[in-house]
């Protein structure tokens, strides 16, 4: 089978598996290119030196100039792309682990109450929603743009993410009643449609648009509110176990890892005190002769 004939299998297989738009559309911005540059006709003549050759090729390509960008996940990912859709058809660990691009891991730290007040000080009616319903939900950007009224039962969000997992998370009645109110204005059953009723995939763009005219001197994204909403329960005493099943993680230790940079400033001060070591006054006793 020929590279192309193998990618074009691989993606209507991908389709039938009922694979996210989003996903598949992730995968394309490796295996396309990966095919385009192979020197090999079939897949099954890829070997270790193509994934070599196709890293080098990356690394010559002009990096888009992104100030928070991580162009290294990014190259580190489409690496990881290809590696998947070559085990489908055969063609595995071509690398060794040590050979994979390595890259650092960003990291997401929540909105401060004065950031906060920025946004909403110069936002409209519907990016205050934007921030409400994503500060509210903590949804992941895909749960958001596909999130219907009919999710919504008193309180109760369900939200769907990918492989066709749920999850349920409590949001105040003050999110709930500005959900409903924007429901009886709707013409569509989406939360965010577009002006042609499909789920509107620029949030982000909307929101970052809504920065640039606040002036903002921070950074923005759906993922910061996101973490600003699961900082804000955290602060308010929620539980671990139950910040992890509302946040959709599979286990304790990766809502650990979330929040590390989230502090409790009267445990650290109480804690900072507790380890406090204070010696005791010496006691000198007289001199010789006395």
């Amino acid at each position: 089978m020929s590279l192309g004939e193998a990618a074009d299998t691989y993606f209507k297989n991908l389709e039938a598996q009922g694979k996210h738009p989003l996903t598949i559309r992730s995968y394309r911005t490796g295996v396309d290119p990966f095919v385009k540059n192979c020197k090999k006709a079939c897949v099954a003549d890829v070997d270790h030196q193509d994934m070599m050759d196709f890293m080098k090729w990356m690394r010559e390509q002009p990096v888009p100039v992104r100030r928070h960008g991580n162009p290294n996940r990014t190259m580190a990912n489409k690496v990881l792309y290809v590696a998947i859709f070559l085990k489908a058809f055969g063609r595995e660990k071509l690398l060794k682990k040590k050979e994979y691009p390595r890259y650092h891991e960003k990291k997401i730290v929540a909105h401060t109450d004065a950031e906060l007040g920025t946004l909403y000080s110069h936002a409209d009616p519907e990016e205050w929603f934007l921030l409400d319903f994503f500060i509210g939900s903590m949804a992941r950007d895909h749960e958001g743009f596909n999130c219907t009224y009919a999710d919504l039962t008193g309180t109760t969000l369900t939200l769907y993410g990918k492989q066709h997992k749920t999850r349920t998370v409590e949001i105040t009645q003050r999110l709930a009643a500005a959900i409903a109110e924007r429901r009886k204005r709707s013409k569509s059953e989406l939360l965010f449609p577009t002006q042609g009723g499909k789920p509107d995939t620029h949030l982000l763009r909307r929101l970052q648009n809504l920065a640039k005219r606040a002036e903002a001197k921070f950074h923005t994204e759906l993922h910061k509110l996101r973490k600003t909403g699961a900082s804000r329960r955290f602060l308010s005493d929620v539980p671990l176990m139950t910040l992890m099943q509302e946040l959709g993680h599979d286990d304790l230790s990766t809502t650990q890892k979330y929040l590390p940079d989230v502090r409790k400033e009267e445990e650290i001060r109480k804690a900072v005190a507790d380890a406090d070591f204070v010696p005791k006054p010496r006691l000198v006793s007289g001199t010789d002769g006395d």
